[in-house]
């Protein structure tokens, strides 16, 4: 929408040939009694007309009660003989509200039914609390109670039903016919359902033949039919649900039964898992404890398969005559280095794929050579070693659920990675940034002391102490002690391991010039710190897929060296992000270490940013388009 730059709008015709209001007009007031004489009219009349209707009615609802008077003088309501009251027997557990199967019964409009339905649901409780009791006998005596009471309230619901049933047919007749029934007929109808309801004691149907017409009562006879249907439906899968029930507690009845069973722990304590499953899925034969049985099956014919080719193999020959030597008198009679060199005799004399055997790891080795598996400590087995000591195998697989991530093809990608970060040049570079740790300690003692008001003099004293201690002897000042950090400071935070220019060290001078106060000499070590763990940060990434973070932290030396650079020890990122300035260069700081910004070039003279090309801003000088840099736009 183009910009109108702060003008009125343009008026409209409408309201252009609106004329402005008289300056000083007053505003006219409506007199609240000008018209009051003629809505007092209005209203008697209404109250006439409407007085006239309701006479009206009463007149009618007199001839409609005086007919149905006479009808009801010359016919009787059907006598209807209620079978004897149901009496359940008592129940020994509590009664609570079934849930689905009282709302289920609730559904049932008619209060006819209601002694039934509430021996239903108290029983339906009983049946449920008997289950969760695990007491069989008590939820069959309670279940029996519900199912009789369920059939009770069913036939009364539909003796009822079948009694409106003709009623109901006449109006569903002429509904599908199409004819419209007269009003004697309809009232002869009425007057009808009006008896049965009476006789039912059916309130519901009283009410809607007083409030509505006829083909209501036939909606309310649909549903009802409906949910009789339901509720017969519902009683089926319950008598299904029951019987399934019934099954799994007398399943495990005698599943506790049977592990009382002397036989059946012995089968279980000598390992005969198979046996064990067969005499449980016996007496229960759920199905859990038939999947078991199957698992346990197949397991066990893998595992005589395996036996089988063991024996066959020269593996098993050799520990079956290992067997039969050592239970030999010459055997037994050996001491435990003569066994161990007979069964080194014995395996050798086999080969396998050509090579001779060596005797199976035992299990405290085949422990120990697996965590070295996992740790990568040790090569993967070669195919020669896994033919002369198949256990070796195993092993890997122990190594594998040690470390879920073990893969033996990256033996020789993280043997590699120990050695650089321990012996090359990255191990170079992390060995000046702990350098670095232990000479910033020493340099921020030096600016407090110079901060408190410490003259120069007693600084240089303090330094020279300082070089002649650690072995740095050209250490005589506090200007040569800010030489020698410098140049760690150096080559630290850019990570390049150099010296530095002389350049860099300058710029260090001037961060760290005694004249600067407190505040700015703590916060330029700060940024120093934070630039040092950035170039930490970006040496470890080098290895963060391929080492462990506890290896990453040794090869810093400790926890604590990492949070002097701001480096969280866990994670192995910065803590503190952003960029930073560093001997006259700027740096950014983030989760990738630290890398140098390249300051953005200068905008060509002229240039105005007025679209955009390759995400790069362009615009027109001296009739080209341009980057900003003035660099010209292809292709034109």
């Amino acid at each position: 929408m183009p910009d109108l730059g702060g003008q009125s709008p343009v008026p409209t015709t409408a309201t252009a040939s609106l004329g402005a209001p008289p300056a000083d007009a007053p505003p006219k007031v409506k007199n609240p009694l000008d018209d009051s004489d003629q809505r007092v009219k209005e209203f008697d009349a209404k109250q006439q007309a409407l007085s006239d209707k309701l006479e009206s009615i009463r007149k009618d609802t007199n001839a409609r009660n005086t007919k149905l008077e006479d009808y009801f003088a010359a016919n009787k309501p059907p006598v209807y003989k209620p079978p004897a009251p149901y009496k359940p027997p008592q129940a020994s557990s509590p009664i609570e509200v079934w849930g689905s199967l009282a709302m289920g019964f609730a559904m049932l409009a008619s209060s006819f039914t209601k002694t039934p339905m509430i021996t239903a649901m108290n029983a339906g409780a009983a049946v449920m609390n008997s289950f969760r009791q695990g007491d069989l006998d008590k939820a069959e005596f309670a279940y029996q109670q519900w199912k009789d009471a369920n059939t009770q309230a069913l036939e009364m619901a539909r003796y009822q039903q079948e009694a409106y049933r003709t009623l109901m047919e006449t109006v569903e007749r002429r509904e599908r016919n199409n004819v419209e029934m007269s009003r004697d007929a309809m009232a002869d109808v009425r007057a009808q359902m009006s008896a049965l309801a009476s006789a039912f004691k059916d309130e519901t149907m009283l009410k809607i033949g007083q409030e509505r017409d006829i083909q209501m009562q036939k909606a309310e006879w649909d549903r009802r039919q409906h949910e009789i249907d339901m509720m017969h439906e519902q009683s089926e899968k319950l008598a299904l649900g029951f019987e399934k029930i019934q099954t799994q507690i007398e399943g495990a009845r005698a599943e506790a039964d049977l592990k009382k069973d002397p036989d059946y722990q012995k089968m279980v304590a000598s390992g005969d898992t198979v046996g064990a499953l067969e005499k449980l899925a016996e007496a229960n034969p759920s199905e859990k404890n038939l999947a078991a049985l199957n698992t346990a099956k197949e397991k066990q014919r893998a595992e005589d398969e395996r036996e089988r080719k063991y024996e066959e193999s020269a593996q098993g020959q050799a520990a079956q005559q290992f067997r039969e030597w050592k239970a030999s008198p010459e055997g037994q009679a050996a001491t435990p280095d003569e066994q161990r060199r007979k069964e080194a005799e014995i395996y050798g004399s086999f080969t396998a794929r050509g090579n001779r055997l060596y005797p199976p790891i035992t299990p405290e080795n085949k422990s120990f050579i697996a965590q070295e598996f996992a740790s990568y400590g040790l090569p993967p087995p070669t195919d020669v070693q896994l033919g002369r000591q198949p256990d070796m195998l195993a092993a890997v697989e122990e190594a594998k659920k040690i470390n879920p991530s073990y893969d033996p093809a990256r033996y020789s990608l993280v043997k590699a990675a120990r050695q650089k970060i321990t012996t090359g040049k990255d191990a170079d570079a992390i060995a000046s940034y702990v350098r670095l740790d232990q000479h910033l300690d020493f340099f921020k003692g030096l600016v407090d002391q110079l901060s408190d008001g410490v003259d120069i003099k007693t600084l240089n004293g303090i330094a020279a102490l300082w070089g002649k201690q650690t072995g740095n002897p050209q250490v005589t000042s506090y200007e040569t002690a800010l030489q020698l950090v410098g140049d760690e400071m150096v080559k630290a935070a850019t990570g390049t391991g150099a010296a530095g220019a002389l350049g860099d060290r300058e710029e260090i001078k001037k961060n760290f010039d005694p004249s600067l106060s407190k505040d700015q000499l703590k916060a330029n070590i700060n940024a120093v710190q934070v630039l040092v763990g950035g170039a930490l940060v970006s040496t470890l990434n080098k290895y963060r897929n391929v080492l462990t973070p506890k290896e990453l932290t040794d090869a810093v030396g400790s926890d604590e060296v990492m949070e002097h650079f701001h480096v969280d020890p866990k994670t192995g990122k910065p803590i503190v992000e952003g960029a930073y300035d560093f001997g006259g260069k700027k740096f950014q700081v983030g989760a990738e270490g630290v890398t140098p910004k390249t300051p953005a070039a200068p905008a060509v003279s002229g240039f105005k940013r007025t679209a955009t090309y390759q995400g790069r801003g362009i615009g027109v000088v001296g009739g080209k388009w341009v980057f900003e840099d003035g660099t010209p736009v292809p292709g034109q």
